[in-house]
Formats: C-alpha cells, sequence, structure tokens
C-alpha cells in the first residue's frame, strides 16, 4: 500500500529521502559518540588499574619483606569489592601463593603464573622486588563487564531515541 504511494507521490518520496538521510547522519553521530566516548572510558580504566596495581605492588613488597601476610588481606578482600577486579594473587619467591581473595587458593604452588584471561577479563601481572632481587609477584584478573554493559545501555537507549526522532521527523515531513 505504502510503495505504490511512494512511487507515485513526491512527498512520499521526499520524506523517505529525509528518513534515509537522518539515519545515515544519525548512525555516523551515534558511532562516533559511542566510540569515542567508550576510548575514554577505557583509558580511564587504565589510569586506575595502573593506580591499583602499583599500591597492592608497593603493600606486597611490605607483605613480602616482613612475611606478615594477614596484615594485606583485608586490604586484597577490600580491594576486590570494587566491581572491575575480580582476583587478586601474591606469590612468594618460591611460586607459592601467599596472599588472595580467593582463600582456598592460598599456600597453593603457581609455577608460571600465567592465567588465562576470560571473557572480558584481564590478568595483569607485576614482579615485585628490591635491591637484593626478586620477592615475588602479584597477579590481578580485572573485569571491563560492567564498561560493556554500561556500552550496551547507552547503545540501545541512542538507537531508540535516534528511530523515535526519526519517526517524528517523517511524519511530519509526510504531513507537511
Amino acid at each position: 500500500m505504502l510503495l505504490p504511494k511512494l512511487h507515485f507521490s513526491l512527498k512520499y518520496r521526499i520524506a523517505a529521502i529525509i528518513f534515509i538521510l537522518e539515519a545515515i547522519m544519525i548512525s555516523a553521530v551515534l558511532g562516533f559518540s559511542l566510540s569515542h566516548s567508550l576510548e575514554q572510558s577505557k583509558r580511564q580504566l587504565a589510569v586506575s588499574e595502573n593506580a591499583t596495581l602499583k599500591l597492592l605492588g608497593d603493600l606486597g613488597r611490605i607483605a613480602l619483606l616482613t612475611g606478615e601476610y594477614d596484615d594485606l588481606q583485608p586490604y586484597i578482600d577490600q580491594v576486590v569489592k570494587d566491581p572491575h577486579i575480580d582476583a587478586v594473587f601474591l606469590r612468594d619467591r618460591r611460586h607459592r601463593i601467599v596472599v588472595s581473595n580467593l582463600h582456598s587458593e592460598i599456600g597453593k604452588l603457581d609455577l608460571d603464573g600465567s592465567r588465562p584471561a576470560a571473557h572480558n577479563r584481564l590478568w595483569r601481572s607485576q614482579t615485585i622486588g628490591n635491591t637484593a632481587g626478586v620477592l615475588g609477584s602479584l597477579h590481578v584478573r580485572f573485569s571491563h563487564e560492567s564498561l560493556i554493559k554500561t556500552s550496551r545501555e547507552v547503545l540501545q537507549v541512542g538507537i531508540a531515541t535516534a528511530l523515535a526522532g526519526m519517526t517524528c521527523i517523517a511524519v511530519i515531513g509526510v504531513l507537511i
């Protein structure tokens, strides 16, 4: 029913052209804005991850030097309350896990220290040492799930808003 009108009526052709141009323009703006926003969020997350790794590395150095791992455990348990941090492992120079938020892992031997990355999760490691040599290593798994979830929500709201606006403009164009 709309196709014959579109073929013959100038106003429907103009409305269709406006709708298509709007779709292209809004898609470009929405894509650029979301891409830019995601990159900014990733940069801020990386700065936060570096600061967390440095702080835990410094605290881990003290714990490895003194052997008082129980003093570090409350800090680790507090840090993993951040939704961007999944797991923390501190290994001594003998590759034994001495502190972790995953309490079942404490005391286990961890020879290679490498861990597979899971979906939207990234392991970052840091060797801890002093002038005498290597004391151990710190392994932190960061999660980007909340960033991805927020990006999806923003995309859905943006698309819904764009479609509503485009529909309104197309209807107004036809009526005019």
